[in-house]
């Protein structure tokens, strides 16, 4: 990337890199301007920005921080809704491209812990605006408590020391494994099911969002 860089630079080397769409924030004499090119042809979709919060000022504000890293390694969910509120063809556009800047996801076939973000866009008719959240998913098995957490979630450490099985449990050799009793708190989660699952009785997972801007 140089400094002299023109858009015509970026839709040139678009196909050969696989890129699909650009995202531009640029300020006008307006405010911040966000505008959504489908390469190589458009359509381009042009946004002012009336308010946003970088994923810092959301960490400032969150009791507890989530690292979202390894989330982007998987493309999110993407929900819409009230787009086809009155119809209007401009509508249909924006959820098309907003639609088409993600692989489809078959939820036939995806597994549960590929769902790693999730993007909401909702569009609020009385403002004339689109509302952009973004949160990252956390899952855990319903019903297992926090002291066998560490068994599911990590790999199980070196045993050969171990006299009793409750020694891994309670944390006496697993440095590192225990979790903290403020992890996935009862508030602001949602059970739901894994449909691969042939066993409906034990495949409910609880899950909660954490926005990262």
């Amino acid at each position: 990337e140089r400094n002299n860089s023109s858009m015509k630079d970026y839709v040139a080397v678009a196909s050969p890199l696989s890129v699909s769409h650009i995202m531009a924030v640029s300020m006008s004499n307006k405010g911040p301007i966000l505008k959504i090119g489908r390469m190589p042809h458009g359509p381009t979709l042009t946004y002012r920005i009336s308010r946003y919060a970088l994923g810092k000022h959301i960490r400032e504000k969150q009791k507890k921080v989530i690292d979202p890293t390894k989330s982007f390694q998987n493309p999110p969910l993407v929900v819409l809704n009230n787009f086809d509120e009155g119809n209007q063809r401009h509508l249909k556009i924006c959820a098309l491209t907003f639609q088409a800047m993600f692989p489809a996801i078959n939820v036939q076939r995806v597994k549960l812990n590929q769902c790693k973000r999730v993007l909401l866009l909702h569009y609020d008719l009385e403002q004339d605006l689109i509302e952009m959240r973004h949160y990252t998913i956390q899952t855990k098995p319903k019903g297992v408590s926090k002291k066998l957490k560490p068994l599911l979630k990590f790999k199980i450490p070196n045993l050969r020391k171990a006299t009793d099985i409750s020694e891994l449990v309670l944390g006496e050799i697993a440095s590192g494994y225990a979790t903290s009793d403020s992890e996935f708190e009862d508030d602001n989660v949602v059970t739901i099911q894994d449909p691969r699952s042939r066993n409906k009785n034990t495949s409910q997972n609880i899950i909660r969002l954490s926005e990262i801007g």
